[in-house]
């Protein structure tokens, strides 16, 4: 199961919020490509991204940490249904 939601409210801060539900592996990763098929520019998706924070099933705060430049870890460990929620700035177009 993947669930995402995506919510423009603050348009005028060029702010998306996204929120993503998932049943997680114990120490899950996530990523985003740093470039599209078609484009042979590095994009770097992922310096677009604030504010990232994850939570258990209960509303429990989780532990997430940026691994790499477009890498996060997930430290749980009993936890399946995950909740994991980011702000994309999103000015220039190619976001």
């Amino acid at each position: 199961m993947l669930h995402y939601q995506i919510e423009f409210d603050d348009y005028r801060q060029h702010l998306i919020h996204v929120t993503l539900r998932f049943l997680a592996n114990p120490n899950q990763v996530l990523w985003l490509p740093t470039w599209i098929p078609g484009s042979y520019l590095i994009r770097e998706f992922s310096k677009h991204i604030e504010a990232v924070k994850a939570y258990d099933e209960a509303g429990r705060i989780l532990n997430i940490s940026k691994t790499e430049k477009n890498k996060w870890r997930l430290f749980n460990t009993d936890h399946e249904l995950i909740t994991v929620e980011y702000d994309v700035y999103a000015y220039d177009l190619s976001v």
